[in-house]
């Protein structure tokens, strides 16, 4: 179905990753998913900050970001 996760636990600030199979995409699971594994880092670890790159057009992972809380930081080249 995909997975969500976090890129690398070297960098200071953790970058989100979520990817759904297509045929899993625009369900909510990624709504369903991504606060669990969020709230999950938070009791292990006590972070409450991650960072996300989301590409320009893909507007239903904006949507996501937005719902949980993400604001805009910027445009990655």
């Amino acid at each position: 179905m995909g997975y969500c996760s976090v890129k690398s636990l070297v960098k200071d600030d953790w970058e989100l990753a979520i990817e759904l199979l297509p045929d899993a995409c625009h369900k909510g699971y990624g709504t369903e998913a991504l606060p669990l594994l969020m709230q999950a880092l938070h009791e292990l670890t006590g972070r409450r900050y991650y960072r996300a790159r989301v590409e320009i057009d893909n507007h239903a992972s904006q949507g996501l970001m937005k719902k949980l809380g993400a604001t805009p930081n910027g445009i990655s080249e």
